[in-house]
Formats: C-alpha cells, structure tokens, sequence
C-alpha cells in the first residue's frame, strides 16, 4: 500500500510532466478574460451593475447572521472546482474554458466596480483579493486545466489519435491531485477568507 509520501510524489510529478502546459494556459487565459471583461464592464455599466447584484446574491448563499459561514464557502469552492475536472469528462467542447471564463468576469466585475469606489484598484487586489485568492484561485486553475487535459486526452482517444495519455491513469492522477493538492488549498482559502481576509481589509482599507 502506497504512503502519503508516495502519493505526493506522484502528484507532484503528475502536476510537473504533464499538468504544467495546462495550468500555465489556464492562468494565461485567465488573465486575458479578465482584462477583456474588466474593460467590457467599464464600457457597459449597466450591464455591469446587474451582474454585480446577481453575484452579490449568491454571495449571500455562504452567509449566516451576517458572517461567512466557513463550511458553506468550502463546499460551495470544493463543488465549482470539482465541476471543473468532471465537465472535462464530456470530449470535444472543451467546457472548462467556460469555467475560466466565469472567474475571469466576476474578477473584471470587480476591478470594473472598482473604478468608481474610492479605494484604489491595487488596494483591493493586495488586501481584498489575494490573501485567500492565491490559494483559492491555485486550486480553481489546477481543476480547469486537470479538466482540459482530460478533455484533450479523451478527444484523441475517440478519433484514434495514438499520442495520448492512459486515461485510466490519467483519471487516478487527477483524483489524487484533487485530494492531496486542490481540497487542501481550498480548506486554506476558505479560513484565510473567513477569518483573516475581513481583518486584512479593515486595517489596511
């Protein structure tokens, strides 16, 4: 029976060798999406303001007596970015890039809201945005590109492309990444959020 250590090893040498293309992808196609929405909201606020609130609702789904329930977050964060691997199942469509694109607005939801508040766009990202995004958003980007490798892999299996990975294989290597690497950041993300980020935003916004 394989050790913990083991099988970190192996993710980690999953997440190096065949993972990396894709995750880097993932990040850039992020960033592109939210500088294209982020611009997109600025042109059409309206469009913007509307937005704002329907995220703004369901925002109050993870909200009990006015605090952020840590459990609500957790399972919220684990279900969308598992969804982001299993959507990966269905071939050709390439349906985590919908997943990218998603994030991707409701960060340019924010950086465009931001225009008209008081505080700086910089203040936000630092302090409002990255200390539970950078493990958050780690964790979101590892699922979308897990999805898109399966994607990929499984698209070359149905039209008999040879150069592929097992995807028997690939499949456990995903599931292990999942549990050794993504629900893990998540857990991070979702206390540093609960607990410390509203902290962080008093004292330094």
């Amino acid at each position: 029976m394989k050790t913990i250590k083991t099988h970190y090893r192996i993710a980690t040498d999953f997440l190096l060798r065949e993972l990396g293309f894709y995750f880097f992808l993932t990040i850039a196609t992020f960033l592109l999406l939210t500088i294209f929405t982020t611009y997109l909201f600025q042109q059409n606020p309206d469009i913007a303001q509307t937005l704002m609130q329907s995220v703004v609702d369901k925002f109050q789904g993870i909200v009990i007596d006015g605090e952020i329930s840590l459990i609500h977050l957790l399972i919220n964060n684990i279900q969308a970015s598992l969804l982001g691997i299993l959507i990966g199942l269905i071939p050709f469509l390439f349906l985590p890039i919908l997943g990218i694109f998603s994030n991707a607005a409701v960060l340019g939801l924010v950086f465009a809201s931001s225009q008209t508040a008081a505080v700086p766009l910089w203040k936000i990202i630092v302090f409002g945005i990255l200390p539970h995004g950078i493990f958050e958003l780690t964790a979101v980007f590892l699922c979308y590109a897990m999805g898109l490798c399966i994607c990929w892999n499984l698209t070359k299996k149905i039209v008999g492309y040879r150069k592929r990975e097992d995807l028997k294989h690939l499949l456990q290597n995903c599931l292990r990444t999942a549990l050794l690497y993504v629900v893990p950041l998540l857990i991070v993300a979702a206390v540093v959020e609960t607990y410390l980020t509203s902290q962080i935003i008093t004292a330094f916004i």
